[in-house]
This record gives structure tokens, sequence and C-alpha cells, in this order.
């Protein structure tokens, strides 16, 4: 089978490293182009446990809109931290 990264791994950890558990999956997974199954797995993977990936479910479209663009901004200040490190 063939990966294909669409992102950068070591965006990816530092996102989820950061993120997960605060934001659902979903929406992580949408701000990085991910599945949302990627983004449990490697939490898991990392060692982040199940308890602390249990969000609310937003099921209003536009409350997920709004959360969609917070954790867009969040990634991206993510990926500028990353780039003034590197």
């Amino acid at each position: 089978m063939r990966r294909y990264y669409k992102v950068d791994p070591r965006i990816t950890k530092a996102v989820i490293e950061k993120l997960y558990g605060r934001y659902p999956s979903w929406a992580i997974a949408q701000a990085l182009g991910l599945k949302p199954q990627t983004i449990i797995v490697h939490a898991r993977n990392l060692g982040i446990g199940i308890g602390k990936g249990k969000c609310k479910v937003v099921k209003d479209e536009t409350l997920r809109k709004l959360l969609l663009e917070v954790v867009k901004r969040e990634v991206e200040k993510i990926k500028r931290e990353l780039n003034l490190e590197g």
C-alpha cells in the first residue's frame, strides 16, 4: 500500500500534540487535509490517551464553520513556529 503524505509529518506531530483534545479530530483533520481517523491513530501512536480526545459533537453548521476557522488559524500559527525553528 502506498502512502501519500499531504502534510509534513513534523507539522502533523506538532499540531496533534498541541491541539488534540482541545478541538475535535474532524476539525484538525480538515485543517491539515487528512482524514479524522488518521489524526486519531497518530494521537494514539504519540501516547495521547483515549480520554483526552473526547470533545462534544457540534451539530450546528455555523458553529462548525467557526470552529474550523479557529483550528485553521491555530494550525497556521504552529506552522509559522516550526518554520522559525527550522
